[in-house]
């Protein structure tokens, strides 16, 4: 999770927000399929999107009870001496790169690969980028903790414009692992 994500509960909501918009125009255009074929082809995304959503709830569940050490902390302009908390709470309970894996190691409808690729594309950008974040605040390193965050801002836009299709809702575990 970036800091963002974690620390900003109001630019949280509000992405959240975004993604709820985002997610109810991709249900009714769902996967770009005409009405004239079968319910198979949606059952199959929606069972899809089911698998997906537990991916994402493991990692919130193993988020659960592990708040953020530093409730005033700001990711735009962090105080040096507080980044190795950060570093290490991220680096203990981020996720991400699990996430990515069990994301990688499912398999999509074949009407769905095209756009799944392209939001694992996302995320792992995401993951490079929680990393890079990770040791930039470990090393007291402010300007490229500062560039992590402001492409975790980019990037947690992009996921949250493709990941409507994926079920990423206001109210999925998706969401609160990406927004």
């Amino acid at each position: 999770m970036s800091a963002d994500a974690v620390t900003l509960a109001p630019r949280r909501r509000a992405l959240l927000a975004l993604m709820a918009v985002v997610m109810s125009g991709a249900a009714t255009a769902c996967n770009g399929s005409s009405a004239s074929e079968s319910g198979s082809s949606t059952s199959s995304h929606a069972a899809f999107v089911t698998r997906v959503d537990a991916v994402c709830q493991r990692a919130v569940d193993a988020h659960a009870g592990h708040s953020f050490p530093l409730p005033n902390f700001d990711p735009q302009q962090p105080n040096p001496g507080q980044l190795p908390a950060v570093g290490r709470y991220f680096a203990r309970y981020g996720g991400l790169d699990t996430v990515s894996r069990e994301l990688h190691a499912l398999k999509p409808p074949s009407a769905d690969a095209r756009s799944w690729q392209a939001l694992l594309h996302l995320v792992d950008q995401m993951t490079a980028n929680a990393a890079k974040q990770i040791s930039a605040a470990k090393a007291e390193d402010v300007p490229t903790f500062v560039r992590t965050v402001k492409v975790a801002n980019r990037l947690i836009a992009q996921i949250n414009r493709s990941g409507g299709r994926f079920g990423f809702s206001s109210e999925s575990a998706c969401s609160q692992v990406f927004g």
